[in-house]
């Protein structure tokens, strides 16, 4: 075979290489760090208590492992998003802590509710429905015998998605259903917590206290409002009796000044490393061109692994980490393979298989959703199926 040596001259061999069997990228999560911020924000919290939103499989960090930690430092209300998802909870707690699963001293809501034919489900489990309109409490009072059933109930304060909205609760039907009913917790939710001078936090935070006032209830029930960001922007007036955190658990609210600590670590290896020459174009559609030579790592990510294939498109300047250092990364976003700029990254550090950090300490959820034009929810979610993960607790 005959090689083009202008090609093999750009090829430069790797100081050393690292033999072995290894996983091409992966995820860490530090459970000692979601311990940590259930903590933290109990701790904010005074009376209030703090519960765990651990719906779409602990936003993509494993339901599991996840529920398991939290629960060991003192967690006992978890909010799902479906029944599977609450069969799915209830599983890998049965095994863990079955007499508070079986005496229901741990608790696990839904926050959609059921579906028609999912009520004998519900029973069985001993799921909490989240009951968002008259139709599905009037049938799930209608499954109330001798005791009346645990209930959430969910008014639309403003976000106008989901619940029974807050001026139109004077209504014979639902007050005949819901003095049948057990109703333990009273929500809503939040539209635009993240800017805390939204005036329509408090214009929500108001027509609950007026909601829940109007309401004739048999008994008390626990008032819920705030999320992470409700937590940690808007204080102590939106508190009530319970929060329902999730992003801040898991460590991406780490801005807010709170102490909370990130959990993640997502890796991936260098897989080979060229010298581009000036005026070259690197990856599909000639998005970035050289501006002199420079050293080029090909990284094991992509879309496929979760990492947003328009990175930086919105005029962002990406860039990920080895050892201390900063690599940006230059062209597109490929399925399987990221590029990088290791020119200023000391040649000690850049071998096959050397590691690279996209998240870490330095590079959180929020500045990857800043270079792709997403949300921190998005970015954790797709988080892909290839990756390897790792639950470890600390260093």
């Amino acid at each position: 075979m005959t090689f083009n040596p202008a090609i093999t001259a750009s090829i430069i061999p790797f100081p050393r290489q690292e033999e072995g069997h290894y996983h091409h990228c992966g995820l860490s999560i530090d459970l000692q760090a979601l311990q940590h911020n259930f903590k933290t924000l109990q701790s904010l919290l005074g009376s209030s208590l703090c519960s765990a939103v651990v719906k779409a499989n602990a936003y993509g960090l494993g339901i599991g492992p996840c529920a398991r930690a939290l629960y060991d430092v003192g967690c006992r209300h978890f909010f799902t998003a479906y029944l599977e998802e609450a069969i799915e909870l209830k599983k890998n707690l049965l095994g863990y802590a079955p007499s508070d699963i079986k005496n229901h001293e741990t608790k696990i809501y839904v926050l959609n509710g059921f579906m028609k034919g999912q009520e004998e489900e519900f029973l069985a489990h001993g799921f909490i429905p989240v009951l968002t309109d008259i139709e599905k409490v009037e049938r799930w009072a209608s499954f109330s015998k001798q005791n009346p059933l645990p209930t959430v109930l969910h008014l639309d304060t403003g976000m106008n998605r989901t619940g029974l909205r807050f001026d139109r609760l004077s209504h014979s039907v639902l007050e005949n259903s819901l003095s049948k009913l057990d109703i333990q917790i009273v929500m809503s939710h939040l539209a635009c917590s993240d800017d805390k001078n939204n005036p329509l936090n408090e214009l929500q935070r108001k027509r609950f206290t007026k909601a829940v006032q109007e309401l004739k209830l048999p008994s008390k029930p626990q008032l819920s409002l705030a999320n992470s960001r409700g937590i940690c922007l808007l204080g102590p007036d939106y508190y009530y009796d319970m929060v329902r955190p999730g992003m801040a658990l898991y460590g991406c609210a780490t801005s807010y000044n709170k102490g909370l600590k990130s959990t993640l670590r997502l890796w991936a290896r260098i897989y080979q490393i060229q010298t581009v020459p000036q005026n070259e174009s690197i990856g599909y559609a000639q998005s970035y061109f050289t501006q002199s030579d420079r050293k080029i790592a090909t990284v094991t990510l992509g879309y496929a692994d979760g990492f947003a294939w328009n990175l930086g498109a919105a005029g962002h300047e990406p860039f990920v980490m080895i050892g201390a250092y900063k690599a940006p990364i230059v062209g597109r976003v490929s399925m399987d393979l990221i590029t990088i700029d290791v020119t200023d990254v000391p040649s000690e550090y850049i071998y096959e298989g050397a590691i690279v950090d996209i998240l870490n300490e330095t590079i959180s959820v929020n500045d990857l959703a800043k270079w792709a034009s997403t949300l921190p929810y998005e970015i954790m979610l797709k988080l892909g199926g290839r990756l390897h993960r790792h639950y470890h607790e600390g260093e």
